[in-house]
């Protein structure tokens, strides 16, 4: 398992999900970041706000899926970063499924409560 880690301009956010739902990516978290240019450069243009995204995926092939989705719509000066790191295992908290089935598997909403539905509904499994 990977998690991939990406910083690029705002603008390409969208460009960027949609090219994961494409492939059935999903799962991603999106921060707000500020780049230190935005800091340092007080009085000069503000450079473009970036975000980062995060994403777990399962195997070498969903990486790379992933991958050259953000590359196809972040190229371009000033696109950012991304790396991959290994991850050892994944936990879902709530049902405490671990490795590949936290990932993937969907929630039968047949067995969740009223109230845990509304929130939950369905869980989006990352590849």
């Amino acid at each position: 398992m990977y998690e991939l880690t990406a910083v690029f301009n705002k603008s390409v956010l969208i460009d960027v999900l949609e090219e994961f739902e494409e492939v059935g990516i999903a799962g991603v978290t999106i921060v707000d970041v500020i780049d230190k240019d935005a800091i340092l450069r007080k009085n000069e243009v503000t450079p473009e706000p970036k975000v980062m995204i995060k994403v777990v995926v399962s195997n070498d092939e969903s990486k790379e899926v992933a991958l050259e989705a953000i590359r196809a719509s972040t190229m371009g000066l000033g696109s950012g970063k991304m790396w991959v790191k290994d991850v050892s295992d994944v936990e879902r908290m709530r049902t405490g499924e671990k490795g590949e089935d936290a990932l993937t598997k969907v929630l039968d909403k047949e067995n969740v409560s009223e109230a845990q539905d509304a929130y939950y509904g369905l869980d989006t499994p990352a590849t």
